[in-house]
Parts: structure tokens; C-alpha cells; sequence
């Protein structure tokens, strides 16, 4: 094989090296590319899970003996900023004022007296490590028959309505219990503080709950939400 002939050989072989290299160049960008588009598609999905809103329903239950009221229905809606509230029920009390309040356990893992499924109780509330609140949501009347109805939101760190505690700071993870309360027939000089506040116009009003009154209060339904 003469000069030539070597010379053009060796710069063929040279140019298919090139073009191989460049192509196995190029096909490690597209992979590279590919798992980076993979990766953010994944962190994507993460964060949208993360902030998308979670409902849970519960059946509406008798306080006194944990039947369930016909009729009625609870509907928690949670996501990062706070809990949406639904709630219907019947059997009340015809016109009587009828309070909903919501007992908030943050931390419901440290809770030590859980029952019927619930992880927390009463006392849990006064343990600091479980990060209670007795928080006021609405209020509404029964007018022409025994039914109400109460659609409310509570945001995560507002303690505006709360009668102890912090309010509602863990909007995922906190165990829910909402309670129905009569709060007897309306009084002219109450009445306010009867549809604003957690004890307006009862005997018994604790401190910083509203202002007493001469009605008997008595919790009549609840609906949990762990």
C-alpha cells in the first residue's frame, strides 16, 4: 500500500472515531437530560401531593350514648394553610342556638387516653406535649325544624377563637373532634355572645369563654376526625 493510500486510510479511520465519539457524546447528554427531567417530574409530583388537599368524612354521633344521628354527615377538608369544615346534622332542639366547637390534639401521638377509635381524650388537653385547644368554629339557630347546618374554616395558627391552647397548628396531622352543643333558646341581651363564643349565655361558662348567662349548655353530638 503506497503513502497515499495509508494516508487517506488512517484519515478515515480517524473520521469514524470522531463520529463515533461524538455520538456516544451526544447519547450520554440525552441520558444525562432524560433522569434530570425524571427527577424534576418526580419532586414535582412530590410537592403536589404534599399540597394537595385531604378529606375525610365522619358519621355524626350521639354524646350520650355514641349512636348515630340519621341524617347528618361531617366532611374535613385539610391542606397547608387550615381545615375546612362541613357539617349537617338533626334531632336538635327547635330554636335554640346550637354552637359547634372543635377539641384540636396537634400532636395526637403523645395522647394517652384514646377511645372508640380516637386516639385522644379529655384529659390529653392538659398535657402540653400534646398541643390541645378547645377552639370555637360557628354557630347557628334551628328554626322551623331540627336540622342545622355549619360550613366554617379554621387556619392554621390563628388562636383568635380559642378558649386554651394554641389553636389549630398542625393542619395534617392533628386529631379532630367536633362537638354540637345546645346552647338553649336565644337571649336578647346575650345573643351576641351566644353565636360568637364557645359558653355565651350558659350557667356554667368557664372563664374567657363568654359571657354567662341562664341557659343550660349541654354537648348533644360529635364527629371525630383522627
Amino acid at each position: 500500500m503506497d503513502a497515499t493510500a495509508r494516508n487517506a486510510m488512517f484519515a478515515d479511520t480517524a473520521a469514524d472515531r470522531g463520529r463515533g465519539y461524538r455520538a456516544i457524546h451526544r447519547s450520554m447528554i440525552l441520558v444525562v437530560i432524560a433522569a434530570a427531567l425524571a427527577t424534576a417530574a418526580g419532586v414535582a409530583a412530590g410537592v403536589r401531593d404534599r399540597l394537595k388537599p385531604e378529606e375525610g368524612r365522619s358519621a355524626v354521633r350521639m354524646v350520650a350514648d355514641g349512636s348515630i344521628v340519621p341524617h347528618a354527615t361531617s366532611i374535613v377538608t385539610r391542606d397547608n394553610t387550615g381545615i375546612d369544615i362541613t357539617l349537617q346534622t338533626s334531632g336538635l332542639p327547635k330554636g335554640h342556638v346550637i354552637v359547634l366547637k372543635a377539641m384540636v390534639f396537634n400532636a395526637p401521638g403523645r395522647c394517652l387516653h384514646g377511645a372508640g377509635g380516637f386516639p385522644c381524650g379529655d384529659e390529653d388537653l392538659s398535657d402540653p406535649a400534646v398541643d390541645g385547644s378547645v377552639v370555637f368554629v360557628a354557630a347557628n339557630q334551628t328554626r322551623g325544624d331540627d336540622r342545622v347546618r355549619f360550613s366554617s374554616h379554621l387556619s392554621a395558627g390563628d388562636a383568635t377563637r380559642a378558649a386554651s391552647g394554641r389553636g389549630l397548628t398542625d393542619t395534617r396531622g392533628a386529631a379532630v373532634r367536633l362537638i354540637i352543643a345546645d346552647h338553649g333558646p336565644p337571649l336578647a341581651e346575650l345573643f351576641r355572645d351566644q353565636i360568637t363564643t364557645l359558653s355565651g349565655g350558659c350557667k356554667d361558662a368557664p372563664p374567657n369563654s363568654g359571657t354567662p348567662g341562664p341557659n343550660n349548655c349541654t354537648d348533644l353530638h360529635y364527629a371525630n376526625h383522627p
